[in-house]
């Protein structure tokens, strides 16, 4: 059985859905609409809070380092699929699903609750 394509899946959410651009380098808020986009490359630093639960679709890579997330629950409670690479480095604490277009790479402590896709490599190193 072959995992789903990353690519069909993005555009399938992204063709169904309507996700909403993301405005805010340090906020993701799903309270208004479950589903949310950002266009490019996905590389916050410092603190980024997680309001409510939903889907975030991002076009280019995830490069996050240090504590996802970092403020809020503890917990952030989204499916991420992104069509480029995802790298986490640092603690990451996620309920929901991972799917990456390209590589997957998690360096630091991770707590993931769901399904992993990549159409690359998966890597993780730590605990």
């Amino acid at each position: 059985m072959q995992p789903p394509s990353v690519s069909d899946t993005f555009q399938y959410i992204e063709q169904t859905y309507n996700p909403t651009p993301v405005t805010s380098s340090k906020i993701i808020d799903f309270s208004q609409n479950p589903y949310q986009i950002i266009n490019g490359d996905f590389s916050p630093r410092g603190q980024i809070q997680v309001i409510g639960s939903g889907t975030l679709l991002v076009t280019g890579n995830v490069d996050i380092s240090g504590q996802f997330p970092s403020t809020g629950s503890g917990t952030a409670n989204l499916n991420l699929v992104v069509l480029g690479n995802v790298s986490f480095a640092g603690q990451t604490s996620l309920t929901g699903s991972i799917y990456a277009g390209g590589n997957l790479s998690i360096h630091g402590g991770d707590t993931i609750q769901g399904e992993i896709v990549t159409g690359g490599t998966y890597t993780s190193r730590g605990k």
